[in-house]
């Protein structure tokens, strides 16, 4: 009896299972690969000189053959304060072997390596924390050792997740929790939306929000524009085009008075500005609606274009002239020729149609 529960026991110490309580739980495998570093004076000198340094962070990237024989990598930007065993001197060195470790709820991860000059390279093993895995399976989510690597290197705690839960999201998803982590999508910022007028936003909408900068104060913002905050769609197709009240004030002050929520978004998309529109006006264009704007600006009717046309006598354009006129590629020279040709009063349409019937030489 004692021979067979030790042979027992040998097999199930070689298949990895652990008893505990009502759980028969698989030990989690391991991770090891390579990990890439750049402290943050080379990586502000050499990559990233739009983006204001921070002296006591360093990017760590880890990558490793994914289960499915492709390459994954996981990375960030970490403070030395969260890493253990590996100080911003010795990122600094001519050559400094190091030996350090990223402890998270999550996870350990352990590297070994060397850095000169602020970049570094070596080797990592990540270790899962079975109790994080067991956590999360309570709360009905399943990670697997990669995805146990990824909470690691985010620093997703159990603590972020009930913060989620408590929010009220339904179905959510393990990427879910990811992306809540990356965007600060959290039970706060999901109730601040939702008194702002958008309630039960889905995760997808609010990692939008965070992504573009909208928040209760922008909100504020576009009833204060005089626009309806009733799609929030709309909201943010406000915030890609950059309409603000700044640029409406402008271009009501241009004659834009009471502009829908549409026509000013397409004043952005086809970059009509108030310095655009003043020069129209002092090239003649002065009762422009936006559907008109945006029509000259479409076919690259520009002041330029316009004075053009009145140095050779083509005063007063209509919208409809002057777009026809560039959709037929005429210019200064080929009207100067036509004149000179047939006859110095032409019409639009007549030097059109020598245009189109190639009759000027």
């Amino acid at each position: 009896m004692n021979k067979a529960i030790k042979t027992l026991s040998r097999f199930l110490a070689c298949v990895g299972i652990i008893v505990v309580g009502s759980y028969v739980i698989a030990a989690q495998e391991t991770i090891t690969g390579t990990w890439q570093a750049n402290d943050n004076n080379w990586n502000y000198k050499y990559k990233n000189k739009d983006k204001e340094k921070d002296e006591n962070k360093i990017n760590l990237n880890f990558s490793y053959k994914s289960e499915k024989g492709g390459n994954s990598t996981h990375g960030s930007n970490f403070s030395f304060d969260e890493i253990d065993g590996l100080t911003k001197a010795q990122t600094e060195g001519e050559n400094s072997t190091v030996n350090f470790r990223l402890v998270r709820q999550a996870g350990t991860i352990e590297c070994t390596g060397v850095f000169r000059n602020g970049r570094g390279i070596g080797e990592f093993r990540f270790i899962p924390n079975k109790d994080f895995a067991n956590a999360m399976q309570d709360r009905k989510f399943e990670f697997s050792t990669s995805k146990m690597l990824s909470a690691t290197t985010l620093d997703l705690t159990i603590a972020d997740v009930d913060d989620l839960l408590s929010a009220g999201f339904q179905n959510l998803t393990t990427s879910d929790l990811f992306k809540g982590k990356i965007f600060k999508v959290n039970a706060a910022f999901r109730e601040e939306m939702t008194a702002a007028g958008f309630a039960n936003l889905p995760m997808k909408d609010l990692v939008k929000a965070r992504i573009f900068k909208i928040d209760s104060n922008f909100v504020r913002e576009v009833v204060g524009m005089g626009f309806p905050t009733d799609s929030f769609q709309r909201i943010v197709k406000l915030r890609i085009h950059k309409v603000t009240p700044e640029f409406l004030r402008e271009m009501k002050s241009l004659g834009f008075s009471n502009l829908t929520l549409n026509e000013a978004v397409k004043l952005r998309i086809h970059k009509i500005t108030p310095e655009y529109m003043r020069e129209m006006k002092s090239a003649g264009f002065n009762d422009l609606s936006s559907k008109d704007a945006v029509r000259l600006k479409i076919h690259k009717v520009t002041p330029e274009f316009i004075k053009d046309m009145q140095s050779v006598g083509l005063n007063n354009l209509s919208v409809r002239d002057a777009t026809k006129l560039r959709i037929h590629k005429v210019d200064k020279d080929f009207v100067l020729r036509a004149q000179s040709q047939e006859n110095s009063n032409l019409t639009v349409n007549e030097i059109v149609r020598l245009k189109i019937h190639r009759k000027v030489k």
